[in-house]
């Protein structure tokens, strides 16, 4: 399930896809698929995993992601 926070920020609210979000680009118009890990007491580090042109096609390829874990 996505749960919108902000008007251009989805993020995932399942067990299995936490850490993952959506965001949509002010200037190219995608959908990025987008990956946040904590790197200290107050920092995060998000890293884009995929763009895609619709909000749908970015929930399909968060699947592939969702028990995959990044370094």
């Amino acid at each position: 399930m996505l749960h919108q926070t902000t008007p251009f920020t989805w993020h995932f609210t399942c067990a299995d896809r936490m850490g993952l979000s959506i965001r949509r680009s002010r200037f190219k118009g995608t959908f990025d698929l987008c990956h946040r890990t904590q790197v200290g007491e107050m920092c995060w580090e998000t890293r884009t995993l995929s763009s895609h042109q619709t909000l749908e096609q970015a929930v399909t390829a968060s699947a592939e992601h969702a028990l995959v874990v990044c370094p």
